[in-house]
């Protein structure tokens, strides 16, 4: 053992954690504070006040960044008549996902489970007990917009409480037993079950045109897991996976770095943001496969992408900012998006015909009205690759002829702040992109980063670690999680015994963090009697709880006891039920579990 062991926590008591929690409004919380509808952030005083009002709860759950719930914002509530609605009849709560993940998760696995609803953003009504009423996804304003509209469903939920409260009631708490439900993956129940699901683990193929890292990530830790038929079918879902989004334009092949989605299923109008999260998971989803199969390919996409999180994402203070959006400062937020990444027919003159060769560009412009079905991109172009060999180093100067076309216009919008856990799964990334490919300026970014983190979200004389460099927040589980993960890989990759020491250090905060249940700190006190708020399922990061576990079993390789093994058993006794029965939710989890057993 390393360091001094964790001291045992002394019993929280309900609404203990309170005291700790900070309720500082959100960034999201802060940019809508003006909006008609009357938006509360989440403490659990709203049940409270829900109960004594009589009103369901409304929970709208985004994150910036995020379009659907950009549009939800900007269009679905500012329709006065839906804000009127709201805050008459319901409690309005915004969380924002980025910085209350526990809640969103709970939130999110409620929606999911019996609303239909997929990514974010979620909605949900619920009773005081946060039973779930109703909810989905994205709601367009009325019905006219086509398919069902918010209002109506708002209404429904309002008419249905007020006509039939008891059986409304009842019908929504067995939702919520059946989503709370767990069955044990204790050690001694833990080898049957993982025969079953060995056969069901392997994600499925993509169908919706968004990137989703953890997949690429899930695909290549898979094929060390998981038994060989099941392994190489894996690798060949990676290789086809991402080359539909690489050889076309869901990568940018001139300044680096992986758009969020696309807008058709070719990826030749990609959605123009690029998430520092998303380039993080990619480049450690890269680093597993080149470790096996080291590919010039996947060597260039860790090269470009690490050179646009340098120039692009890069803070003063040396962390990463959160995401970079498709939008300009001077450009219109109901027009196009993407107009940096676009040349148009003008700019075309400024290119050598080899540059306009090689990406794809035409005086027509390069779209099928198809693709472009609203209009946007006549005759403009963006440009796309058809050959993993126009990322290599040979290609540099005609990426700087279209990179200096993009250098002229207004710089593109960002979230500015500094999240721990964005920061910590680029420490994570990079260390490993650095041991893939021999590289040590990858380390050395990656150490960097990890000082810039530390100094800047974590004050040492409290031991409190923060979510982001604006210090409004303590840390979320999913925070402490990844933080440690990342102290981790660097002692992996470097044998430097400091770093197994601060992983200590954070690890022994988060147990004696009174926010946290002392004998399974991956849960979050609710408030709310008999629930508590934890990250299982696979979402926009790795779950909380499969990275602890990761985390707890490369500290016992270590000989250090900061998560004990009765902590671990308490972890695995209480998983959702519906692990076997939906394991494409759990991917990471269950890759961890096969992978530690």
């Amino acid at each position: 053992m390393h360091s001094k062991l964790l001291t045992k926590c002394t019993p929280i008591f309900f609404f203990l954690f309170l005291a700790n929690l900070g309720f500082s409004a959100s960034s999201l919380q802060e940019a809508h504070q003006d909006d008609n509808v009357e938006w509360r952030e989440w403490t659990p005083g709203i049940a409270e006040h829900a109960k004594s009002e009589g009103k369901p709860i409304f929970f709208f759950v985004s994150q910036s960044g995020e379009s659907l719930g950009r549009a939800m914002l900007n269009e679905t509530f500012k329709n006065n008549t839906i804000a009127h609605l709201l805050n008459e009849a319901f409690v309005p709560v915004l969380v924002d996902a980025n910085e209350s993940p526990e809640l969103a998760a709970f939130i999110g696995k409620l929606a999911v489970d019996h609303f239909e609803a997929a990514e974010l953003p979620h909605c949900l009504w619920t009773d005081e007990e946060l039973a779930p009423l109703n909810g989905g996804g994205y709601f367009p304003p009325t019905d006219d917009w086509g398919g069902q509209g918010f209002l109506t469903v708002a209404r429904n939920v309002s008419e249905q409480w007020n006509s039939a409260p008891d059986d409304y009631r009842s019908m929504a708490r067995e939702k919520l037993a059946e989503s709370t439900k767990t069955e044990s993956y204790a050690s001694k129940d833990r080898t049957a079950k993982l025969q079953i699901l060995s056969t069901s683990t392997l994600p499925e193929e993509q169908t919706s045109p968004q990137l989703r890292p953890l997949y690429f990530l899930n695909l290549a830790k898979s094929s060390k897991i998981l038994p060989v038929p099941q392994a190489q079918k894996s690798l060949k879902e990676f290789e086809s996976g991402l080359e539909k989004i690489v050889i076309s334009a869901g990568f940018d092949s001139l300044e680096g770095g992986f758009f969020r989605g696309a807008n058709d299923e070719s990826w030749r109008l990609p959605f123009f943001q690029k998430a520092t999260r998303d380039q993080a998971l990619m480049l450690s989803a890269l680093a597993k496969r080149i470790s096996d199969d080291p590919k010039q390919g996947y060597i260039d996409l860790i090269r470009l992408t690490v050179g646009f999180i340098e120039s692009a994402l890069a803070k003063p203070n040396g962390l990463k900012v959160h995401f970079l959006d498709g939008f300009s400062e001077n450009d219109d937020p109901d027009g196009a998006e993407g107009l940096h990444y676009v040349v148009v027919k003008s700019e075309l003159e400024k290119l050598s015909g080899k540059s306009i060769k090689t990406w794809n560009l035409s005086q027509n412009g390069n779209l099928d009205p198809e693709i472009d079905f609203l209009g946007f991109y006549v005759e403009s172009n963006i440009p796309f690759i058809e050959s993993y060999d126009i990322l290599t180093a040979a290609y540099d100067s005609l990426r700087a002829e279209l990179a200096s076309i993009r250098s002229s216009k207004s710089p593109l919008l960002s979230e500015p702040i500094g999240y721990t856990k964005d920061n910590a799964l680029l420490i994570k990334a990079l260390a490993q992109s650095a041991v893939a490919t021999g590289l040590d300026q990858y380390m050395d970014l990656a150490q960097s980063i990890e000082t810039a983190l530390l100094k800047e979200n974590f004050e040492l004389e409290s031991h409190t670690l923060y979510q982001s460099d604006s210090k409004t927040k303590t840390a979320s589980s999913l925070d402490y999680a990844l933080m440690i993960a990342a102290e981790l890989e660097l002692f992996t990759q470097t044998n430097d015994i400091t770093y197994l020491n601060k992983a200590e250090s954070l690890q022994n905060a988060w147990n004696n963090d009174s926010r946290f249940n002392p004998s399974d700190p991956t849960r979050l006190e609710s408030g709310v009697e008999n629930l508590d708020f934890r990250s299982v399922r696979d979402r926009s990061y790795p779950s909380v709880v499969s990275t602890f576990l990761e985390n707890a079993q490369t500290f016992s390789e270590n000989g250090s006891e900061c998560i004990s093994s009765e902590i671990v058993e308490n972890v695995l006794t209480n998983l959702p039920a519906d692990l076997e029965t939906r394991p494409e939710l759990y991917q990471s989890l269950i890759l961890t579990l096969q992978n530690g057993d």
